[in-house]
């Protein structure tokens, strides 16, 4: 439940804040040129977002320092 609430958010908000854990965000890939691996055939890879994630200092200071 959770998780799905998470999405949510993010689809209607773009953007989520969890006080002292970190920060939610969906960021944007312009389209760029790929390969398909199988055929070396060369692709124009849509645009898309993408969830991303960025810790709170106090999360990266308590793993660095254990």
């Amino acid at each position: 439940a959770f998780f799905n609430l998470i999405s949510e958010i993010l689809i209607k908000e773009k953007k989520l804040n969890l006080f002292r854990f970190g920060v939610f965000t969906v960021k944007h890939r312009a389209s760029r040129k790929g390969r398909n691996p199988k055929t070396g055939e060369e692709l124009i890879l849509p645009p898309k977002e993408y969830p991303y994630f960025k810790p709170s200092k106090s999360i990266i200071s308590a793993i660095n320092n254990r």
